[in-house]
């Protein structure tokens, strides 16, 4: 290691506290709404059977949506990642920097820098 400290990620990816985004939270609502909505319209007219069939083939082409919108999404991210990728070929990582009030960066003489993806 030459005395260089390594950085180590905090294990936050648990089981239980896995949080759920706004957007998250929207689709489930428009998937319930949706699954709702169709199946007490189609079971006030043609009785609980064809309700409980409409609000299922409701919740199924409405989780469709949902899922065709992340997939979406994925790509859009895939697209702009590949494009950073292109643009920036290597990063670099400081290992060894300067104490405070030494100066930071390139013009540091203790900072030695190392290609991370050459």
């Amino acid at each position: 290691m030459n005395g260089v400290m390594r950085y180590k990620e905090p294990k936050i990816r648990r089981l239980g506290l896995r949080g759920y985004t706004l957007i998250e939270l929207l689709a489930v609502m428009f998937v319930i709404t949706a699954m709702g909505a169709v199946g007490k319209s189609v079971a006030s007219r043609y009785g609980t059977g064809p309700g409980i069939g409409a609000g299922f083939l409701a919740f199924l082409a409405s989780a469709m949506v949902v899922v065709l919108f992340y997939r979406w999404g994925w790509r859009s991210d895939r697209r702009r990642l590949q494009k950073l990728k292109e643009k920036y070929r290597a990063i670099y990582r400081v290992i060894g920097g300067a104490k405070w009030g030494e100066g930071w960066g390139e013009n540091s003489p203790k900072a030695k820098f190392r290609a991370l993806n050459p």
